[in-house]
């Protein structure tokens, strides 16, 4: 027989397993005239899904550098819809954009707490109950951080996630060196306007 303990926690595990499907996130929407960027986005990819594959490299963030106008949010997004992608990040997928006007990071942290448990949290705590959340249930979440414009808004955000897979889209060259804390990353450069 399995002990009463155990027991329990498989029926909490098989309870949050039932409302992760239900709380699927879906990718968003592409741009309806959006330009393939076949090449880039199969590299891309190849190493968002090789470092997803690594047990050891969790907390891995991809970042996507380039001007405005280069297609860095419909590149992600066109990410999300790739098959291996898709395969691989079998909780959804998770995008908060920031701009050169973010909302307080604490308060996207909280939107982002409720929209994967429909609970509201103290603004003390949350960034602590999202790692809680994602190193116990959500661990094949990737999560977008799409038009950075300004580091602190950031790190909030990528702190919290730590053990997701994250996409950090921005104009800034070299955002490694502002986010020292991030495991590994994987810096990719969009050099042509589409």
């Amino acid at each position: 027989t399995i002990p009463k303990v155990e027991l329990q926690e498989q029926l909490r595990y098989q309870e949050r397993q039932l409302q992760k499907g239900i709380k699927y996130l879906q990718p968003p929407p592409l741009p309806p005239n959006h330009v393939s960027r076949q090449n880039l986005l199969e590299e891309i990819a190849t190493k968002l899904y090789q470092a997803a594959l690594d047990p050891n490299n969790s907390g891995t963030t991809l970042t996507i550098t380039g001007a405005p106008g280069f297609g860095k949010t419909t590149i992600v997004t066109s990410l999300c819809y790739h098959p291996a992608i898709k395969e691989q990040f079998t909780d959804g997928f998770l995008s908060v954009t920031l701009g050169p006007q973010a909302t307080d990071p604490i308060i996207k942290l909280r939107a982002l707490y409720n929209l994967l448990t429909n609970e509201q949290c103290d603004i003390n705590v949350v960034e602590q109950k999202i790692r809680q959340l994602t190193s116990s249930y959500y661990r094949n979440l990737l999560v977008i951080i799409d038009d950075v414009w300004h580091v602190e808004d950031a790190v909030p955000i990528v702190k919290a996630f730590s053990a997701c897979k994250i996409i950090l889209t921005t104009r800034m060259n070299d955002v490694e060196q502002y986010i020292p804390f991030v495991k590994s990353l994987i810096a990719v450069n969009c050099q042509e306007r589409i």
